[in-house]
């Protein structure tokens, strides 16, 4: 159907100040920018994705977030996280949601308390960005196999004062 709404649950976890981080306790600035980057997360690259049939619920327990979607955009979203969840590379998901992603792991390694999760109803795992997480692109981390030779002549090895 159209109008059908899915579930997505984000949660920021924190401790500030001796506190932990709850809906009573988050200051403005920090609510909005991670309200910003739901947004960005969930719209991803869709071209023409729009929000405006979506809702949002602020639950107890840290800052979660439970956004009720279209359908079809749940189902992109859970379809990016669930090759996130299996590869941990991020060439394999939308850029403005790997972007979103990795700012996210910026700041935890900044704050080590700091855990975010993103949860959807059928996905098997919740993604959660630990100080541990390590997202990466696999672009990174090509490595090619490949030899090289050295043709000349030694006109001096050195020793052991001059090498």
């Amino acid at each position: 159907m159209p109008g059908e709404l899915t579930e997505i649950e984000f949660s920021l976890d924190d401790v500030i100040g001796g506190r932990p981080l709850t809906r009573a306790t988050v200051d403005l600035p920090t609510l909005r920018g991670f309200l910003e980057e739901v947004e960005k997360l969930i719209k991803g690259d869709v071209p023409g994705a729009s929000l405006s049939d979506s809702r949002l619920r602020l639950e107890d327990g840290s800052v979660k977030l439970v956004a009720l979607v279209a359908h079809l955009l749940a189902a992109d979203v859970r379809g990016d996280l669930a090759k996130l969840d299996q590869t941990g590379d991020l060439d394999l998901i939308q850029p403005k949601r790997a972007q979103v992603l990795e700012q996210w792991q910026l700041r935890v390694r900044r704050s080590p308390s700091r855990v975010y999760s993103v949860a959807t109803a059928n996905l098997a795992h919740s993604i959660r960005i630990t100080n541990t997480t390590q997202f990466q692109h696999g672009s990174e981390n090509a490595w090619i196999a490949m030899e090289k030779y050295l043709t000349g002549k030694v006109v001096n090895a050195g020793g052991k004062q001059d090498p």
